[in-house]
């Protein structure tokens, strides 16, 4: 039992680790590409979606790059991972349930024993959501994917527009004293956001 739980230990962190260190190449790499944005974007995922992932990611870096652009409360859409999830999972369960039949009948008929099965359960979904959250947090650097065009003016430096926290599919309405923008977004916080990452229609 105590060997089990050593095994699940081990691969939880090699999991993590692994994914933890995707993402950051994946930061620094946007960095130096000069595109401060998306990094703040993917290392502010990268930082606050586990905190297993705090010790590659501390917030001055976070806090750093933001200022290097004025950036603040800028999050993205869940519709990104959605699309990318389901052109690439098809396959990958297909080769867990054809895996998973494969354990059965091998339990089934003796071959292996209930602390293997159960080993495989678990260590199957283990991975699965590894990927699940490495997909997760390479595609969340999108930004806003929707503005409806109003003849209207910013915040402070008119490059800016003040947003309040939404969930996705509902619609975040900045009022201004000549008209209002319209987004479609995951989650915008109270804050500002940078117009010139708003896709207009």
């Amino acid at each position: 039992m105590a060997h089990t739980i050593i095994y699940f230990c081990l691969l939880f962190f090699v999991q993590t680790h692994i994914v933890a260190t995707h993402t950051w190449e994946q930061v620094q790499q946007l960095q130096e590409q000069g595109d401060l944005e998306q990094a703040i974007v993917l290392a502010h995922h990268l930082h606050a979606q586990s905190s297993g992932f705090s010790f590659l990611v501390q917030e001055k870096e976070i806090q750093a790059m933001r200022q290097d652009v004025g950036m603040t409360g800028y999050q993205s859409s869940w519709y990104f991972l959605w699309a990318y999830f389901i052109s690439w999972t098809w396959w990958l369960v297909i080769v867990l349930f054809l895996l998973a039949v494969l354990v059965y009948i091998l339990f089934r008929y003796k071959k292996i024993s209930t602390r293997h099965l159960v080993i495989f359960c678990v260590s199957s979904g283990m991975f699965f959501m590894g990927f699940v959250q490495k997909y997760r947090l390479s595609t969340q650097s999108q930004g806003i994917i929707i503005q409806k065009k109003c003849p209207i003016k910013g915040g402070p430096d008119e490059t800016y527009l003040s947003v309040d926290f939404m969930e996705y599919g509902q619609v975040v309405t900045v009022k201004q004293e000549q008209g209002a923008y319209l987004f479609v977004t995951s989650g915008i916080q109270k804050g500002w956001v940078v117009k010139d990452h708003i896709k207009n229609i």
